[in-house]
């Protein structure tokens, strides 16, 4: 008789745990913190989309239009029209702008409109940076992947402690009469990302790097290339959150 209810409770709880997946308060447990938190979640079998969304609160950084973020670019050696090399220090005003439906939490940055009236020590301002494109994406740790744990509920919440970060710059004119100027370029940095008590934190420093691409013989003939890429630091990247919207 035991043994009879012991299945029977077994099977219930079963029951429970597997139609929870489909049910609105299933996201409690696997809610953020109050600012960063999950709107709603979708099952697929056992996988879980995660959709976030910022509470009211004015507190907290987050990866919304909530907040603007400075991000200060400083560059070296970069190449220019005329064949040489020069340094120069830019800065990117930002949101963080997620496209929904996608897992992990991805998408673009959206520039803000530079400040036209903000006169004061204007020749010692960074200048602002205009991207072609842009493209984020939340990312595990490459060298410690956790082949992705948290669907299976090991986690609280999903593990990213990476924000991947790809900018795509037009051609700067630099100032002068020569008209000089440094052609197209893409960036990339690794920024370290965590929420702590629902705020959205992103390290300070981050390596930027550029792609470098040489194409070589891939036989003696020369009848087959192939292309070879190499990551090159090229500077310094400086990100803050500066005021909420």
């Amino acid at each position: 008789m035991m043994w009879i209810l012991s299945l029977l409770f077994l099977w219930q709880a079963c029951t429970i745990r597997l139609s929870s997946c489909f049910h609105p308060t299933y996201i409690s447990q696997y809610s953020a913190a109050p600012i960063c938190k999950l709107s709603r979640t979708s099952c697929y079998g056992q996988r879980k989309v995660f959709y976030l969304k910022a509470s009211s609160s004015e507190t907290a950084a987050t990866l919304t239009e909530a907040t603007t973020w400075n991000l200060r670019l400083v560059l070296q050696n970069l190449p220019t029209s005329n064949g040489r090399k020069t340094d120069q220090i830019f800065v990117v005003r930002a949101q963080f702008i997620e496209d929904e439906g996608y897992e992990p939490p991805q998408g673009t940055l959206r520039l803000e409109a530079e400040d036209k009236d903000d006169k004061n020590d204007e020749e010692l301002q960074p200048r602002q940076l205009s991207l072609a494109k842009s493209r984020w994406i939340l990312s595990e740790d490459p060298e410690d992947r956790k082949d992705s744990l948290w669907i299976w509920g090991l986690f609280k919440e999903p593990l990213y402690p990476f924000l991947l970060l790809q900018m795509e710059v037009d051609e700067i004119q630099l100032p002068g009469d020569e008209k000089e100027s440094i052609p197209p370029f893409k960036l990339f940095a690794k920024i370290n990302h965590k929420r702590e008590n629902g705020q959205v934190i992103l390290t300070s420093g981050a390596d930027l790097k550029i792609r470098k691409t040489e194409t070589v013989k891939a036989d003696p003939f020369g009848a087959a290339t192939v292309d070879i890429f190499e990551d090159v630091s090229v500077g310094r990247l400086q990100i803050q959150p500066i005021k909420k919207n």
